[in-house]
């Protein structure tokens, strides 16, 4: 999927590049892209509206009218006796028409793979009874686009033959399934009286994370036979949730470098845990703040306690680096790479350093967190939001990294391939004596011929969290 810019946190600082070129779109991803979108709109549109009891009774049908012959066999009996079958189930749900309004509740952010409840109440908005319809919740349009069919490849697609390769079908299918972000089973309405209400709870489980919107939910309303739906937009407001990247437990890990460096004018919001202050101000006191701050000398002056504020020059900065250029084959490698720096985000909270997030969206971003100046709920916010990109450049990465160098402890990379440009954005940060804890993950098992440096380490998608565990602890005491 293109990469979505994130929503900034107030608190970031924001460093722009250069932007990527365009993807080169062909007249057959054009006219692929459109029969597949044509096709899977009359799809959808048929399954919602005919059960699997009345697609039955429909193949039934087609196969008794295939018999020409009825003076040998009774398939013409069968053949109107389901036809009639099927125009009073057609006629029953035409007859009627519901009429619904729609309330929501749901938290503000949920993480992938957890359930998250969402509270619903339904008011009828006829003079009549509303009996035997389901609700099911409704999502937005999960096709791809045609930037997205024309550039991300699905995982092995090289292996397939000339025809898939040419016709794509099996990527269309990937892509789809790949931007569901959840799925919601139907539900049974209660029979609700004239304009009264029911209250409805359930559970829906985000299968990928970024910002999932409900809307166009939907009261579909069976006939008897339960043959065939009637299927009616509720009336309600689009609803919107942030679904935080999945988290992983991590081990005993320190973060490399720990030496203090200086922050060019300090951090004016940082907390107030330093080696080095300076005197900046003068404030009323607040209870908590400790006796050595109070300025006496002021409180006799305005006859009102007051406290020296001081601003901090030097603490420990670190920057995590998350790799966001590559393409479908990808994409599994890239979920768990933001789950990892999801990880070290939330982590951040119990060490007093700073941590600058850097990463290549349409921009070159970077976001900082730690110490005051930012949570990990906004970090994961932005992380949410973080895509694969097939037309980045990792230069664009690396000239971030070393516009901010001077400032840097240590760095956390996180890469989703072991190559050139990589490896010498790794050596050209240890040759500046900035430490590097680097994780590569990809999806193939790391080849036995490969050396890795020194605080080096490379995961396979899909088992990152048992890998991390299964390391030796004395692995991540070797920083400098």
């Amino acid at each position: 999927m293109t990469a979505a810019s994130p929503i900034p946190a107030s608190s970031a600082t924001v460093s722009k590049g250069p932007l990527p070129g365009r993807a080169r779109v062909t007249r057959i991803d054009r006219r692929l892209h459109a029969n597949y979108r044509n096709l899977d709109a009359i799809r959808r549109w048929t399954w919602s509206r005919i059960t699997p009891a009345g697609a039955l009774v429909l193949w039934t049908m087609a196969a008794a009218g295939s018999f020409t012959d009825v003076s040998q066999t009774l398939a013409h009996q069968v053949f109107a006796f389901l036809g009639c079958l099927s125009l009073l189930s057609l006629a029953w749900v035409l007859g009627r028409k519901p009429r619904l309004s729609l309330t929501r509740s749901i938290p503000n952010n949920a993480s992938v793979g957890e359930p998250f409840p969402v509270r619903i109440q339904l008011h009828n908005l006829a003079r009549r009874w509303v009996r035997n319809c389901q609700f099911r919740e409704g999502f937005p349009d999960y096709r791809p686009t045609l930037v997205e069919f024309a550039t991300l490849e699905e995982p092995n697609e090289s292996h397939r033959n000339w025809f898939d390769r040419r016709y794509r079908f099996y990527r269309w299918r990937w892509l789809c399934n790949r931007n569901i972000h959840a799925v919601a089973e139907s539900i049974p309405i209660p029979d609700i009286p004239p304009e009264g209400e029911v209250r409805l709870t359930f559970d829906l489980v985000p299968r990928r994370r970024g910002r999932l919107t409900l809307t166009a939910a939907t009261a579909a309303r069976m006939d008897p036979f339960r043959l065939i739906r009637r299927v009616n937009k509720i009336q309600d407001q689009p609803s919107s949730i942030v679904v935080y990247p999945r988290r992983f437990s991590l081990p005993r890990m320190p973060l490399p470098g720990l030496t203090q460096q200086w922050q060019r004018g300090g951090v004016a919001l940082a907390g107030s845990v330093g080696d080095s202050e300076e005197f900046t101000s003068i404030r009323d006191y607040r209870p908590g703040d400790p006796m050595r701050k109070f300025h006496w000398a002021g409180w006799a002056r305005t006859q009102r306690p007051v406290v020296k504020e001081f601003q901090e020059e030097y603490f420990v900065r670190h920057a995590m680096l998350l790799d966001t250029v590559g393409g479908g084959p990808d994409s599994d490698a890239f979920e768990d790479a933001v789950s990892l720096a999801a990880s070290f985000a939330c982590d951040i909270d119990q060490h007093d350093t700073l941590l600058d997030l850097m990463f290549v969206g349409d921009h070159a971003y970077m976001f900082t967190a730690g110490r005051g100046l930012a949570h990990s709920a906004q970090m994961l916010e932005i992380l949410a939001g973080v895509e694969l990109r097939p037309d980045g450049n990792p230069a664009d990465l690396e000239e971030l990294v070393f516009r901010h160098i001077d400032r840097l402890s240590g760095c956390v990379l996180i890469f989703l391939r072991w190559d050139e440009p990589r490896r010498n954005l790794r050596q050209r940060l240890e040759i500046q004596r900035v430490p590097t804890l680097t994780f590569i993950i990809h999806p193939t098992p790391a080849p036995a011929t490969l050396d890795l440096p020194t605080r080096t380490f490379w995961l396979q998608s899909g088992n990152v969290e048992e890998t991390l565990r299964s390391l030796d602890p004395r692995r991540f005491t070797e920083f400098s």
